[in-house]
């Protein structure tokens, strides 16, 4: 994760290419969603756990110029290539979430933000807090499995023509433990955002996250539909 000041600042600090990159990857796997539905089968989707935990970044040092208690972040994929991307795969229910921590671990929650995305277009507008876990700790150097049951979904309104989606959110509960992810040394690969503070059940968040693409956020989670 590169720091938000890096490169001229855009709401938060994050680079207008890597805006663009991580809208253009969330759009994406709406469509591929879409095209793909209707899903009749439990599934995991998420990060490829495989990568390692090397990130050293926290919420507080991705924004040093204010204090900031929490965050939460979620992967869109690679461009055009949302494999590892976080959009739930349908209607149903998460049951199950895999998170990969290293060596440093703290308080953490799943959570399940919705995007916005009017039919037609190629961009998503993110989010509205829906549900979040209990708090949890993961266990270090390890993956933890974390018991959950969150309902989700992904509906289309024909009378606004709006597609409504929830993704898979991981919520930092404090300011110095850093994000379970992947940080590609080249910056190439998934694009990730990132909300300051959390968003939460109820809360609307549209300013914009501070987006950063080479990151992997490390969870992974299993759905049944409903």
């Amino acid at each position: 994760m590169k720091s938000p000041h890096a490169g001229p600042p855009v709401r938060y600090g994050w680079r207008m290419g890597m805006d663009a990159r991580h809208r253009i990857a969330l759009a994406a796997a709406l469509l591929v969603l879409l095209a793909a539905a209707p899903a009749a089968h439990a599934r995991f989707f998420g990060a490829n756990l495989s990568r390692a935990a090397n990130n050293t970044h926290s919420c507080q040092s991705l924004v040093p110029f204010q204090a900031v208690p929490s965050c939460s972040w979620t992967t869109s994929g690679a461009l055009f290539n949302p494999r590892e991307g976080m959009v739930v795969p349908g209607n149903g229910r998460i049951v199950r979430v895999l998170v990969k921590v290293g060596n440093r671990t703290g308080p953490m929650r799943i959570a399940i933000l919705q995007s916005l995305r009017r039919e037609n277009s190629g961009e998503a507008a993110c989010c509205i807090g829906r549900r979040q876990s209990r708090v949890f700790t993961p266990r270090r150097n390890a993956i933890t499995s974390v018991p959950v049951s969150l309902p989700v979904s992904v509906r289309f309104n024909s009378q606004s023509r709006i597609y409504s989606f929830d993704s898979l959110f991981l919520t930092m509960e404090n300011r110095f433990t850093p994000i379970p992810a992947h940080v590609a040394p080249d910056g190439s690969g998934n694009c990730s955002g990132g909300w300051f503070p959390a968003v939460r059940p109820g809360q609307e968040n549209f300013t914009g996250p501070y987006g950063s693409c080479g990151t992997t956020i490390l969870i992974r989670a299993d759905w049944r539909p409903a």
